[in-house]
């Protein structure tokens, strides 16, 4: 984590050649250090998240 920052992993953009190790990957990042999320949710939080002025 950076600055108290969770990173957001896109995890439809994370490729691995096969699924069972992308999984794991993404599972251990999720309960480490980042969020792995699709890019669907993060553009829904964006568009949920006021702008700043």
């Amino acid at each position: 984590m950076q600055y108290s920052f969770r990173p957001n992993v896109l995890a439809d953009y994370v490729d691995n050649r096969a699924l069972a190790p992308h999984d794991a990957i993404l599972f251990d990042m999720a309960r480490k250090c980042a969020a792995a999320i699709s890019s669907e949710e993060l553009l829904s939080r964006a568009a949920a998240t006021p702008a700043r002025t």
